[in-house]
Order: C-alpha cells, then structure tokens, then sequence
C-alpha cells in the first residue's frame, strides 16, 4: 500500500471520529451543561405549543421571560432561617382564556421570597409566598425553563438511561444539535433537547407526555446575563389597580 493510500484511510479515520464527536449526545450534553452554568440570568422569548387538546394549559400562550439563579448566602431567602434564596422569574405572558376565549394578559414575578401577579386584563394585583401563589402562576408557568437557573443544568440529562442524537433543527434562526433523553428517574417523561450549535444554550424543549402529546417551549431572542434591577423581579402595582393582596402579608 502507497503512502496516498495511506494518507487516505487516515483522513477518512479522522473526519469519521470528528462527525461522530460532533453528533455524540453526552459531548452535547456536557457542553450545554457548562454553557448553561455560565449564564447566571437570562432573558428570552418563548412560546408554548401542545399537540392534542389538554384543558388545563392555555392556548397561544406565549411572552417575555426573565429569569436569574438563586444567590446564596445572602438575603430574600426562599424560607424563614434559610441562607438560600429560590430562584428569581418574571413572565410577562399573554394566551387564550379556555372559559371565555379572550386574551389575557398576565404578569408573574418573584424575587425569591415574595411573588407578585399582575392581571392586566382584569386590572388586579396580588402579592405573597411562592408557594401559595402558584394557583395564580401555574397558568404562564409553562414558559419558564427552569434549567437555565440550576446550579447543575443537565444532570439527570447525563444520567439518563438513554441519549440519542436526532440531528439538525432551526429554532427561529438559530441552527440546533437535537438531543432526545430517556431518564433515569421513576415517572419521568422522555424530552427532546434543541441546543444552539455555536453558544450550546436552550433553544427549545419538547416534553413528551404519557398520552403522546408533546409539549413544546420554543426559546427566541435569548440574550444572556441581561440587564436587571429590584423592579424587574418584584414591579409595582399599577396605579389604580385593585389590590388583592391579604391584608396580613401587606
């Protein structure tokens, strides 16, 4: 054998062991994980789509969300005596009432220990503890990814029982590697990943559920680390607002 032969099964070797490094899902995986981790707040477009006819999510659901990871060892802690603060969100939101079929417009926020909702279209307000205001948050919730605020991303992601590389997508116009997850955790659904080829950030999440129907949040103009201050994640009622916020935690 010729040494251009040779030459020739060595490329064929090395751009072979490169096209499969470039489609190897743990590879993806790790690289969103500590691209993801470097990003301490983000601000991003998304919109919700469901194949199938669930009655509890909205319709059109879509808006603006700006997210931040929890500080710790520092004020506004989740819990009485904790040093950890929970997470900070905002989602300004619009979708489609299920009961009248009208456009609502809803803003929800939290800055790690007291969330507000604004409903716009009802002109109303209302503040307290996360976890009782979730009745009133649940319904925009969906647009939140909560990855993007993790200390560990894509954890169980790399644990997972199974990873497959699907190929290539655009979400807007970001070209993305598609990563299918079968977990490793009891109950959990199968997701499918898009992450963008040139930053490995989130760009959509499609969670499939049991029944089939896939949820889908679709991630566009995400700008990382953006620019924040204490009214972005706790707004002020708007003037002339019915206030109906307990009188207790006033």
């Amino acid at each position: 054998m010729d040494r251009f032969a040779v030459t020739a099964i060595l490329l064929g070797l090395l751009v072979g062991c490169g096209t499969r490094s470039e489609s190897d899902p743990v590879r993806i995986l790790e690289a969103a994980n500590t691209a993801t981790q470097n990003v301490s707040s983000v601000l991003y477009q998304a919109e919700l789509s469901l194949t199938g006819n669930s009655p509890s999510v909205p319709r059109d659901l879509h808006g603006t969300v700006t997210a931040e990871r929890a500080a710790t060892n520092g004020p506004g802690s989740a819990s009485p005596g904790s040093s950890e603060a929970g997470p900070r969100q905002r989602i300004d939101a619009r979708f489609t009432s299920l009961r009248s079929g009208s456009e609502v417009h809803m803003l929800v926020a939290s800055d790690g220990r007291i969330a507000t909702v604004i409903d716009y279209s009802g002109e109303r307000f209302r503040r307290g503890e996360p976890s009782v205001m979730g009745q009133w948050m649940w319904r925009v919730q969906a647009l939140y990814v909560p990855e993007f605020v993790a200390s560990e991303p894509f954890r169980e992601e790399l644990k997972g029982r199974s990873l497959s590389y699907e190929g290539v997508e655009k979400v807007g116009d970001v070209e993305c590697d598609v990563v299918r997850v079968e977990y490793d955790l009891k109950d959990a659904r199968p997701t499918r990943w898009y992450f963008g080829r040139k930053d490995s950030l989130p760009r959509r999440v499609d969670r499939i559920l049991a029944d089939g129907e896939v949820y889908s949040v679709a991630i566009t103009r995400l700008e990382p680390d953006p620019a924040i201050d204490e009214e972005t994640f706790r707004p002020s009622p708007p003037e002339g607002f019915e206030d109906r916020t307990p009188s207790k935690q006033r």
